[in-house]
């Protein structure tokens, strides 16, 4: 079975030992089920008070002073500046209803922003003054000797060259690795469609074993793809999760190197207690000008705030699905979630499913630790702004289905802060447009002589300081950030001090300009939902082509046309003297001052209307001579052996699956290749032949031999007749 391999990357492999095969299934199989997960666990107020069915965590009563530090001095900010709002820019609102209602949103609107703002704070201030490091998990010294590891990877009509890319880079730095050889196994985990694809992914790995005798690689291809990565990673644990003690989760696009994955099974084995340990993902390979923006972002400004989220939760951190390692056994009993009562999408498996996985793990006395310290672990982020609403999409979902978790199961508030914070990440745009609605309306009403008499000292100080807190609010984060970088002189990893000055305020422009076309969107989706239109589990786009003029125009009709309403509903004169009075415009004109409703909405008018526009230029790459200038990252400058090693070998795979292009080349392959023949039956059913039900002339049916490859029987009887090529000329 093991044959040549020609052009290959280093270490190509010839007559070694025999290749692994994937296992059909584990020691034995393992029931899973909810068993210890209850919906219904907190039905009451009074119920939320408790915390009698927790186990507490290492850091638990410590974590708990610090949240309600946190939340005492968040509300009581935010009473203050709600307190002001009222006796100031309210007040001209005649109807009590109505500022009543203007109050409460911008209460939690202040909130959610002040709590992260302070979050970001408190977390610098504990991890350099008070933690010191002393509160960080310690490492075993080695795995023991009968400790095995699984690193799964979930696809779904993925590139197969990327994904096989990415397991071969980590196995090359785990091979070399004292002490590793005999402790990893690593999963390809399909859910694809297509019979090209799937083709694609089983020659993908049979050239990976060809190229790495000694990797342990094992394909499992599900029949019915239910519950999306969810069910994928279910049906792994249900047949092999015996024989594993750890599991690392990857999406398609994650690259981990192999000393970060060591790592994390090394801090695992040395604290029995640990259920979880999240790495922070660094996002990487975009080249257009909004990925580099998002990958500039998340480098510059992530680096000190998640250092602070780390020094905030300790051991009650959180779980993001992917680029982290789980202790198997507890994760089996305690984090099986349950259907939710109800039809899609407020019912149904849950969609963000790994923060209440993490919750569940943190309530049965097993940590969560978010260590962001943990360098080598990256993913692959949407390279437009099409791409990256639809995800946006898919992940409020999940967030608005967490709000029955947050109230229910039982889980500590720290836990529930967490799914409250995911759920007003979106819910914050739902509550500034209407802000924006209540704001628009108020102006008109005031300016055109309808509005109620205030006192103008308290509305001028409580416009000030309002819009002195808000500034405070959405650009101090930023300054931390840049702070950081100076203090650290990381900007010699981004291109130089002002490379990195100007990115932040090309950054922050964009930002301003993004933020309402976002807020639209959210709106629209919150819509979609009421409508009970589910999200479908699709292929993420992973490509960095230019967004077609037709695709952007069709997609943001809507952001466009709120922002001429908006347009019209901010101008302070009427309709008819818009159209017919020729000296209208000095009257029109925004004029700087605070008073000036189109000065104020202006920028939000601007990013609405021209949204297509925003959408088609970020989707561009940069000029040349400006990549080593503007929005680089530390990857750019200096690359890391993992990412040039997933290069080459994404490369080499490429070429070798490169000849199959269409559905008729996979069948003449899968039909003609001795190789691929006798690694493929590997991965067939046994069920029923169905060849007797056929018509006897069935070579120039390809749904037959598509359908017959599903089945050994069929398959190995379709070989013989074929046997020499056979498909081929039938296709012919």
């Amino acid at each position: 079975m093991m044959r040549r391999t020609s052009s290959s990357p280093a270490n190509t492999a010839t007559d070694d030992p025999p290749l692994h095969l994937s296992r059909r299934t584990g020691s034995r199989r393992r029931p899973i089920g909810g068993s210890h997960v209850d919906p219904n666990e907190t039905s009451s107020l009074m119920d939320l008070t408790r915390l009698g069915a927790v186990t507490p965590t290492s850091y638990q009563r410590t974590i708990a002073f610090r949240r309600s530090f946190n939340v005492v001095l968040s509300a009581f900010l935010s009473v203050i500046a709600t307190v002001i709002c009222y006796r100031s820019i309210v007040s001209s609102i005649e109807i009590e209803l109505i500022r009543l209602l203007f109050s409460a949103i911008f209460f939690i609107l202040t909130y959610h922003a002040t709590t992260s703002l302070l979050k970001l704070l408190f977390g610098n201030i504990l991890a350099y003054a008070v933690d010191k490091g002393n509160k960080d998990p310690v490492p075993a010294e080695a795995l023991l000797p009968e400790t095995r590891i699984a690193i799964l990877y979930p696809v779904y009509n993925e590139d197969p060259s990327r994904v096989v890319g990415s397991i071969l880079a980590t196995w090359d730095q785990l091979r070399v690795m004292k002490g590793t050889e005999d402790h990893y196994e690593f999963f390809v985990l399909s859910d694809s469609r297509p019979f090209l694809k799937r083709v694609c992914e089983e020659k993908a790995v049979f050239e990976a074993r060809c190229l790495r005798p000694d990797i342990k690689l094992t394909y499992r291809w599900r029949s019915i793809n239910s519950n999306a990565k969810l069910g994928n990673v279910m049906d792994f644990l249900r047949r092999f999760s015996a024989d594993f003690k750890y599991m690392v989760v990857m999406d398609a696009d994650s690259l981990m190197s192999g000393d970060a994955i060591h790592r994390m099974s090394l801090l695992c084995e040395g604290n029995d207690r640990i259920g979880i340990i999240q790495t922070n993902p660094v996002p990487i390979l975009r080249t257009s000008i909004f990925g580099r923006m998002l990958q500039f972002s998340c480098q510059l400004y992530g680096a000190p705030f998640f250092k602070a989220i780390k020094h905030y939760h300790l051991s009650d951190s959180f779980y993001i699905g992917h680029n982290a390692i789980i202790r198997v056994a507890p994760f089996v009993d305690y984090c099986i979630l349950p259907k939710l009562e109800g039809l899609p999408p407020w019912g149904g498996k849950p969609i963000s499913h790994d923060l209440v996985e993490a919750a569940l793990m943190s309530k049965h006395g097993f940590d969560v630790w978010f260590i962001p310290e943990i360098m080598g672990s990256y993913e692959e982020i949407p390279s437009n702004i099409i791409a990256f609403l639809i995800r946006e999409r898919r992940w409020m979902q999940g967030n608005i289905q967490n709000i029955r978790v947050a109230w229910g199961f039982g889980l500590k508030h720290i836990h529930r802060d967490l799914l409250m914070s995911g759920f007003m990440a979106y819910f914050s745009s739902i509550f500034w447009a209407l802000f924006v609605v209540i704001m628009t309306i108020m102006q008109m009403g005031f300016i055109g002589g309808n509005g109620v008499a205030i006192d103008q000292i308290d509305y001028e100080f409580g416009t000030k300081y309002l819009l002195f807190f808000s500034v405070t609010l959405l650009f101090f984060p930023r300054v931390i950030g840049i702070v950081h970088c100076i203090a650290s002189r990381s900007f010699r990893h981004h291109g130089g001090l002002l490379a990195v000055l100007c990115s932040c305020v090309l950054d922050t422009l964009f930002s301003a300009l993004f933020a309402p076309i976002v807020m639209v969107f959210i709106v629209r989706f919150l819509l979609m939902y009421i409508k009970s239109i589910p999200v479908k589990w699709g292929t993420q786009d992973r490509d960095d082509d230019q967004v077609p003029w037709s695709e952007c125009l069709r997609n943001f009709a809507i952001p466009v046309f709120c922002g001429i309403l908006l347009l019209f509903m901010n101008i302070p004169v009427d309709l008819d003297s818009l159209f017919y009075d020729p000296d209208i415009l000095p009257e029109v004109a925004p004029r700087f001052s605070l008073d000036d409703r189109l000065l104020w909405a202006s920028p939000m008018i601007i990013s609405l209307i021209f949204s297509p526009v925003i959408c088609r230029l970020t989707s561009r790459g940069l000029p040349s001579f400006l990549t080593r200038k503007l929005f680089v990252t530390r990857e750019e400058v200096e690359e890391p052996d993992i990412i040039q090693r997933m290069h080459d070998h994404t490369a080499y795979m490429e070429s070798q699956i490169s000849t199959l292009r269409t559905e008729m080349d996979a069948l003449r392959y899968a039909y003609a290749d001795p190789d691929f023949i006798r690694h493929h039956v590997h991965y067939t059913f046994t069920r029923a032949s169905r060849l007797s039900e056929w018509p006897r002339d069935i070579a120039h049916d390809p749904s037959r031999f598509i359908s017959a490859f599903y089945n050994r029987h069929d398959y190995l009887a379709l070989c013989d007749m074929l046997s020499g090529g056979g498909i081929a000329k039938t296709a012919g």
